[in-house]
């Protein structure tokens, strides 16, 4: 059962909040950390091999439109990861 927080004029305060049984894993926003070394190359590396056809074998729904999203932001990424020196050729 979801229940808003009351009284609440905070933007992040005022969200639905899940009873703990129903609580996904989320990661909150603008507390995002900046990729180490490592995991940017593995970022850049899985970026530069990525093509449609790995977009449309791992959707989360069964459209194009959703592959297409995917691999937009593949390479909206692209620019940023050549920007920090690991650019994907």
């Amino acid at each position: 059962m979801l229940a808003s927080v009351a009284g609440s004029t905070d933007r992040a305060e005022s969200a639905v909040v899940a009873e703990p049984h129903e609580r996904a894993p989320t990661i909150a926003a603008n507390h995002y950390r900046r990729p180490d070394e490592h995991e940017a190359i593995a970022l850049s590396q899985f970026v530069k091999r990525a093509t449609f056809s790995t977009c449309e074998r791992h959707p989360v729904r069964a459209d194009k439109d959703e592959s297409y999203a995917m691999m937009d932001v593949l390479n909206a990424a692209r620019p940023g990861l050549g920007e920090a020196g690991h650019s994907p050729r």
